[in-house]
C-alpha cells in the first residue's frame, strides 16, 4: 500500500519479493542452527515420491499433497527463475512507510516461533542471543 501513495510508481509493475536470494538449503540450514534438527537433502525428483511415502492424512501438508504431485514439471521449470525487484526497491525506499527486508535469520526464527506456538514444531528456536550448541 505504502507503493501506491508514492509519487511516479502508477503503471508499473512490482515483484515483491526478497532483496537478496535464497534457497531451500539456506532456509534448512538457518533451522539447523536455530533448533539442531538436521535435514535430509533430496533433489526435486526425489522429494515428491519421498513426500508421497512420508505424508499421511493427519499431517498439516497432506491437504497439498494432490498440488505438489501435479506441479512438480512446474516447479522445476521455475527452479532457477529470479525476479528483478530493482523497481520495488525504488519505490519501497522514496516511501515514508516502506522497510527493508528482515535478515532471512530473523524470518525464518520467526516462521519457527510462530509453528512452536501452535503446537506445528516441538523444537523451540533459540534467540538470536543464545549460545549455538556444536554439534
Amino acid at each position: 500500500m505504502a507503493i501506491s501513495t508514492t509519487a511516479g510508481t502508477a503503471n508499473k509493475n512490482y515483484h515483491v519479493v526478497r532483496d537478496d536470494y535464497a534457497n531451500m538449503l539456506d532456509i534448512t540450514g538457518l533451522i539447523t542452527k536455530s533448533t539442531g534438527r538436521q535435514f535430509d537433502v533430496f533433489a526435486l525428483p526425489e522429494f515428491v515420491p519421498e513426500l508421497i511415502r512420508r505424508c499421511r492424512k493427519e499431517d498439516l501438508l497432506f491437504p497439498l499433497l494432490d498440488f505438489l504431485v501435479g506441479s512438480v514439471d512446474n516447479i522445476s521449470a521455475m527452479e532457477f527463475k529470479r525476479y528483478d525487484n530493482s523497481d520495488y526497491q525504488t519505490a519501497r525506499d522514496a516511501s515514508a512507510w516502506g522497510k527493508p527486508d528482515p535478515s532471512l535469520e530473523d524470518t525464518v526464527n520467526g516462521i519457527l516461533k510462530f509453528m512452536h506456538r501452535k503446537g506445528i514444531i516441538s523444537v523451540a528456536p533459540r534467540e538470536l542471543t543464545d549460545p549455538v550448541p556444536v554439534v
